[in-house]
């Protein structure tokens, strides 16, 4: 898969802890290396995964401390980066009616 939005991804490592950076380097190098074309297929890759509105998906990461939100497009294989989050942020959007 082709990745958009890295720079959002290395700006939020830069600001992370190591444990959490790590996290988001090893979620690109899954992502870079994946070839889906489905929803299933993501789900074999990160169990919990979630879908939510227009087509953006919910990957939690860094044992629950990081939400990445992605729009993911099976037929031209790119995965675009829209927003990354510390959880607590995530929960307060999905509350106020946001993507979730």
């Amino acid at each position: 898969m082709r990745v958009i939005g890295v720079d959002h991804l290395c700006q939020s490592c830069t600001q992370a802890d190591a444990h959490v950076g790590r996290h988001l380097w090893a979620w690109l190098a899954e992502v870079r290396a994946a070839g889906w074309k489905n929803y299933s297929e993501i789900r074999r890759s990160f169990p919990n995964v979630r879908t939510l509105k227009n087509g953006h998906m919910s990957f939690e990461l860094a044992g629950a401390q990081i939400v990445l939100v992605a729009l993911v497009n099976f037929e031209t294989q790119v995965v675009l980066i829209t927003e990354i989050m510390e959880i607590d942020a995530a929960r307060e959007t999905r509350s106020a009616g946001g993507l979730a």
